[in-house]
């Protein structure tokens, strides 16, 4: 969305607004009658046309995605959100939103440590500007209990017969 001025506005402090403003000078006289409207006291002025660029919220990386981890293990959940104004950005789990954060980056990250089976399952992410939403699902699985590997006797080399 586009927004167009002709001269300079004063618009609230939006992070990453992007504009684009030309100055063009008029004409101190009028060298072709009925083509330069501009009144006498305006004329040798410059006059700039500007335009302010807004972008509804858009999702990078897909809308979803799935990742995997266990019970008693930090666990990391990230949501990248483009968009000017920057997004409101809410995480969501069951449809109750359980962080808002308003602030001046595009990424959002999230750690949490699964206690229980009931902790696993779908974390919604959510950016919204005044030009709309976008949304993205991190179903978070659960694995089996994180083991080490358990080594019977230590190999030095390996060697094959044909």
């Amino acid at each position: 969305m586009s927004l167009w001025s002709k001269q300079p506005i004063a618009l609230p402090l939006i992070t990453g607004l992007r504009s684009y403003c030309h100055s063009l000078n008029r004409p101190l006289t009028n060298k072709q009658p009925g083509f330069d409207d501009t009144p006498k006291s305006r004329r040798g002025q410059n006059l700039s046309i500007c335009r302010y660029v807004l972008d509804k919220p858009e999702i990078k990386g897909g809308t979803s995605e799935e990742i995997t981890s266990w019970i008693n293990h930090e666990t990391e959940v990230m949501c990248e959100v483009e968009g000017v104004p920057v997004p409101e950005m809410t995480w969501s789990r069951d449809g109750t939103v359980t962080y808002s954060i308003q602030f001046r980056s595009r990424i959002s990250t999230i750690k949490f440590t699964p206690q229980e089976a009931k902790d696993f399952g779908d974390y919604v992410c959510k950016g919204k500007n005044v030009l709309g939403a976008a949304k993205k699902t991190i179903t978070v699985k659960q694995l089996g209990k994180k083991f080490t590997p358990l080594t019977i006797f230590p190999l030095t080399s390996v060697f094959l017969k044909y």
